[in-house]
């Protein structure tokens, strides 16, 4: 678990700026909706 209250303001704020956190939320995304895709196939199944 990451301490928030290390992470300085300024550092989130470059890292939007740079779309750094978009990115790695889209790839986070791409991740789960593979993982629901196949729960929800599998549930379908069932």
């Amino acid at each position: 678990m990451v301490n928030l209250n290390k992470i300085s303001h300024k550092k989130i704020s470059d890292d939007l700026k740079s779309g750094k956190i978009l990115e790695n939320a889209d790839n986070i995304i791409k991740k789960h909706s593979k993982l629901l895709e196949n729960l929800y196939k599998y549930d379908k199944s069932n």
